[in-house]
């Protein structure tokens, strides 16, 4: 089946439909149990835990869910956890979601696009190749038989849209390399850059911009981050999230998330946006980790 009926099938966007409220707990209960709002990998955990905190406190005011953060060991663990109901809530890369949404619409089940992340145009989500800055690598010609530092086989900005640009530019990602790594986060494959274990890496645009190494190839722009459920919510509960983050950049106690998570805004998300992704989810799967 065609990635576009795929992802028309799995999506599923409603801010208004029904949906009965789960039974109010009894008076020997402690109460509703957490949620987990699960982020992926991209930087240290004590960073992204302080930066997304205000969001899970209003969050918690606005649904009287308490909202606890995790982030994933790495994006196939965050994928899984979602498709077995252990994760409430989620922010995804665009290729984690069309994947995920592929995975669903084999089943006949929908993947809950709540919102999206919207970015200032200056800072747009892309990916970046990079080198030490006393690299001799000046173009990815010279990258045949080099090793090369990924984030994650389901990462958009450093695996998934730096191999597309490859192919653009003439090159097999899977022949030009002589070795390939899987590092888990940005900031590890900066680290393997940094320290000659890896002759390229490839980050998210961001990331390079502030890493000090030099920059031979950018990729094109690529869809923000959104935030999805599964099953794990029903409809009056997503409603009242997606109504939480699409005003919450009128709310002053969130503005040390926005600056942190470097965003003007969530806007309502759209699946057409992220459809680009399936041609590396329809040429081959994610990379061996």
């Amino acid at each position: 089946m065609h990635q576009r009926v795929l992802l028309a099938l799995a999506v599923a966007v409603s801010l208004t439909s029904g949906g009965c409220r789960k039974p109010a707990p009894s008076a020997v209960e402690q109460g509703p149990p957490a949620w987990r709002f699960a982020v992926l990998p991209a930087v240290r955990e004590a960073h992204l835990r302080e930066v997304y905190q205000p969001l899970l406190a209003a969050l918690s005011r606005a649904t009287g869910r308490t909202v606890v953060f995790e982030m994933a060991a790495d994006y196939r663990r965050l994928k899984d956890d979602l498709l077995a109901g252990r994760v409430h809530l989620a922010q995804a890369s665009a290729y984690l979601y069309a994947s995920i949404a592929v995975a669903r619409a084999r089943e006949g089940a929908p993947v809950h696009l709540l919102a999206q992340e919207k970015r200032a145009a200056q800072d747009r989500h892309a990916g970046a190749l990079v080198v030490a800055a006393g690299s001799p690598i000046e173009t990815t010609a010279d990258l045949a038989g080099k090793t090369i530092a990924w984030v994650d086989g389901d990462s958009s900005s450093g695996y998934i849209y730096p191999r597309l640009r490859l192919r653009e530019l003439g090159h097999d990602p899977d022949r030009l390399f002589g070795r390939q790594l899987f590092s888990h986060s940005h900031e590890a494959v900066l680290a393997a850059v940094r320290a000659g274990q890896a002759d390229v890496g490839a980050v998210s645009d961001l990331s390079a911009s502030t890493s000090g190494l030099r920059v031979i190839e950018r990729t094109a722009p690529i869809p923000d981050d959104a935030i999805l459920s599964l099953d794990a919510l029903d409809a009056a509960d997503r409603a009242a999230v997606t109504r939480l983050l699409l005003g919450a950049h009128q709310d002053p106690t969130l503005a040390s998330f926005f600056i942190g998570r470097g965003l003007e805004r969530y806007v309502a998300a759209e699946v057409a946006v992220y459809e680009v992704v399936g041609q590396e989810l329809e040429r081959s799967p994610p990379g061996a980790q």
